[in-house]
C-alpha cells in the first residue's frame, strides 16, 4: 500500500522516524475471521454496552464483524499492543489532534490524512487531566476507510454522556475510555 503524503516541514518533526516505519502485518488469525464473513454472533447491543466493561459478554462476538438484526453494522476487535501503557493511550488520543498532522498519520500511514481539535486551547491546557481532554472535543478528520478519503467529524463525549457507568472505568476489565459519536456519510459511534 501507499503511503499518504507528508510535507517538507513534516520530514524535519523529531517524530517522523516513526511514520517511516513498516506497519505490524495483521496477524494470520484476524485474515481469517475476515476470509470467514460476518459474524453468526451478534455483538452486545448498544443499550447493554456496560456488560462489556463489566466482562460479562462472553456470549457476545468478541473479533469480527456483521449486522445486528437491528441493521446496526459493528466491528468487535481486540489490539494487543505490548509495553503500551494506560497513561499512554490517554495521552494519545489529545496528542494526535494538535499540531503536525504527522501525528495522525502515523497511526495509519496509509489510511490517515488529517486529525485536528476544535478546541486546541482546551486539549493543550495543562489544567485539564489527560484522560479529560477530549471530552467536549470534536476532531475534523480524513481518513479512508475503504472507499476513499473521507471528511469525518468525530464529537467526543465523556463516557456517562455516552450512556456508560462510569464506575466500570478504571477497573481492570476497562482501565480508561475514549467515546464519541462520527458524522460522515455514515453515522458511527466509538
Amino acid at each position: 500500500m501507499k503511503k499518504v503524503g507528508v510535507s517538507k516541514e513534516e520530514k524535519q518533526l523529531s517524530y517522523y522516524r516513526f511514520f517511516e516505519q513498516e506497519l505490524a502485518p495483521v496477524p494470520e488469525e484476524k485474515l481469517e475471521i475476515l476470509k470467514q464473513g460476518p459474524s453468526k454472533t451478534e455483538m452486545v447491543s448498544f443499550e447493554e454496552k456496560d456488560l462489556f466493561l463489566k466482562g460479562e459478554d462472553d456470549n457476545y462476538c468478541q473479533i469480527g464483524f456483521g449486522v445486528m438484526k437491528d441493521g446496526t453494522g459493528f466491528v468487535c476487535n481486540e489490539t494487543y499492543m505490548p509495553g503500551v501503557t494506560v497513561e499512554m493511550l490517554d495521552w494519545w488520543f489529545p496528542w494526535h489532534s494538535v499540531g503536525s498532522d504527522l501525528r495522525y498519520k502515523i497511526w495509519d500511514p496509509e489510511d490517515h490524512y488529517f486529525a485536528r481539535a476544535d478546541r486546541v486551547d482546551y486539549v493543550c491546557d495543562p489544567n485539564v487531566p489527560m484522560r479529560e481532554k477530549t471530552w467536549g472535543v470534536s476532531h475534523y478528520i480524513m481518513e479512508d476507510v475503504g472507499p476513499g478519503p473521507e471528511f469525518l467529524k468525530l464529537n467526543f463525549k465523556r463516557p456517562k454522556d455516552f450512556g456508560y457507568d462510569e464506575r466500570n472505568i478504571g477497573t481492570s476489565k476497562c482501565s480508561s475510555m475514549v467515546c464519541a459519536i462520527g458524522e460522515s456519510s455514515c453515522a458511527a459511534a466509538m
